[in-house]
């Protein structure tokens, strides 16, 4: 029998060798909100998994599976059943940057663009080109 949610959660961050408090931390959630998604009481929104698995740098389709499924209970929004997982990777990978973003003043906000830009021309950072691709 596969593990429920919050169990991978539990075991993830173990492995990590986090406590609940320092993942809560990571992740920007409380400790009883851990707790609860461990202990299977709660279930995360698919935006909140994302920010777990990305607090354990893990992919968060290690978290939810990589099938293509609707998610109703998982999610904030609807999403269709030919949106798989991975789509909602940069989706909640956008949403966690922007929240931290949103953390920084003005100088750091500047900063953060500085440093992005600069890593967009490394090629080692850079996507494949769909030309290079084929």
């Amino acid at each position: 029998m596969e593990p429920t949610l919050g169990e991978k959660i539990k075991t993830y961050r173990k492995k990590m060798g986090l406590t609940q408090e320092e993942l809560s931390k990571e992740a920007g959630l409380s400790k009883m909100t851990i707790r609860r998604y461990e202990t299977d009481q709660r279930i995360p929104s698919i935006i909140t998994a994302s920010s777990i698995a990305f607090a354990l740098k893990i992919p968060v389709t290690a978290l939810i599976g990589n099938e293509e499924n609707n998610w109703p209970e998982f999610s904030d929004k609807p999403i269709t059943p030919r949106q798989t997982a991975e789509q909602y990777v940069n989706t909640d990978l956008m949403g966690h940057i922007s929240r931290l973003f949103n953390e920084l003043n003005a100088e750091g906000k500047s900063k953060a663009i500085e440093q992005v830009t600069m890593l967009t021309k490394i090629p080692e950072y850079q996507k494949e080109s769909l030309e290079e691709s084929k």
